[in-house]
């Protein structure tokens, strides 16, 4: 099952799934709509402290999905991210 797939629509309190670079699974965070992209960025810290060797202002977060409303990454995509497959994911701006 693809993992994004279980993410609710039309919820307050969405729950994204994250992956980091390089880790076998996507988790999940959950952050009210009303949200900054700066609490997101402490939220994944959070679930990832030992993996996640930066601050959480440093954090670099991309849209999973390639060239601008592209296919969806799946999980299997999603355990294979190198740092190299970034480009052609759009960069999250941080000041959202």
């Amino acid at each position: 099952m693809d993992w994004y797939r279980t993410v609710p629509l039309s919820s307050n309190m969405p729950t994204l799934f994250c992956v980091v670079v390089g880790e076998k699974s996507p988790f999940p965070v959950t952050i009210d709509a009303s949200e900054s992209i700066s609490m997101l960025k402490t939220k994944v810290k959070a679930e990832k402290p030992h993996t996640i060797h930066c601050d959480a202002d440093d954090l670099q977060l991309y849209l999973a999905s390639k060239d601008n409303g592209g296919t969806w990454l799946n999980s299997g995509s999603a355990k294979a991210l190198t740092l190299d497959d970034v480009q052609g994911f759009h960069m999250i701006d941080p000041a959202v």
